[in-house]
């Protein structure tokens, strides 16, 4: 989140920062000129990657020379998710969202920081 300049109390704070920012009743913080980030994680997650389209040109690209159409990729997953056992479960399909990093403290991708 960058800061050009702004002038917070405990009722304008934005929530984003609370975590590491406490403003006392009646307190004010005049901010100007920063960055303030504040890391994602998650827990560790298998990602098994897969395109909705077929791209010839693509394919080259990567040095391959054939491809596989999975059909039933849900039953696909469950079987993977199954030989894996206790090292991970299928939780689901997702499109990988291409964004930055860094993005604005009030936005929200509703992404799993892992598949941006």
């Amino acid at each position: 989140m960058g800061v050009d300049q702004a002038c917070w109390t405990n009722a304008n704070q934005p929530e984003f920062t609370q975590s590491f920012l406490t403003l006392a009743e009646g307190a004010t913080a005049t901010i100007s000129g920063v960055t303030l980030e504040k890391p994602q994680s998650s827990p560790d997650i298998y990602i098994y990657c897969t395109t909705e389209e077929f791209d010839e040109s693509a394919m080259r690209d990567f040095g391959y020379d054939s491809c596989v159409v999975i059909e039933q990729p849900e039953k696909l997953f469950e079987c993977i998710s199954k030989s894996l056992k206790h090292k991970g479960s299928y939780e689901g399909s997702h499109k990988c969202k291409y964004q930055p990093r860094r993005m604005p403290h009030d936005f929200d991708s509703d992404v799993h920081p892992a598949l941006i």
